[in-house]
């Protein structure tokens, strides 16, 4: 998609596209849940390289996290964020996350508070990349 392009569409959540030259997200993943810290990258499965912000409210309560990052893509994306020192549950923030494809396993670990359980095979990951260079 060119840098200058805009468009929107609907994924099973409410979302709006958007260009993205290094980290600026291509989409705002806002699904319309009651709690934000349960929301996961399920949605955009194979669109390996898209970049979703995930606006995670200040208070939050930590939900499931599996690997230590990349994260299996049914994992909440704002416990991952704590989980790799972003944000915090109590401050809250915006986390941006790639899509990336599946992995064979998935470690275990704990950070910041979150316990990240292991997990075998599974079809879509998303990482937490820090630069433009992830």
């Amino acid at each position: 998609m060119p840098d200058d392009a805009a468009t929107s569409s609907t994924t099973g959540s409410a979302v709006t596209a958007m260009a993205a030259p290094d980290l600026v997200p291509q989409v705002l993943a806002t699904d319309g849940e009651d709690d934000p810290w349960s929301t996961t990258a399920v949605d955009f499965r194979g669109q390996e390289g898209l970049l979703v912000a995930y606006d995670c409210p200040a208070g939050g309560t930590t939900r499931s996290v599996w690997g230590s990052g990349p994260y299996t893509d049914d994992s909440s994306v704002c416990s991952a964020g704590v989980h790799a020192g972003l944000i915090s549950a109590d401050e809250g923030g915006r986390v941006v996350a790639r899509i990336t494809g599946g992995l064979d396993g998935y470690p275990a670990s704990t950070r910041n508070g979150v316990e990240a359980g292991s997990w075998g095979a599974w079809d879509g990951s998303f990482e937490l990349p820090t630069s433009p260079t992830g």
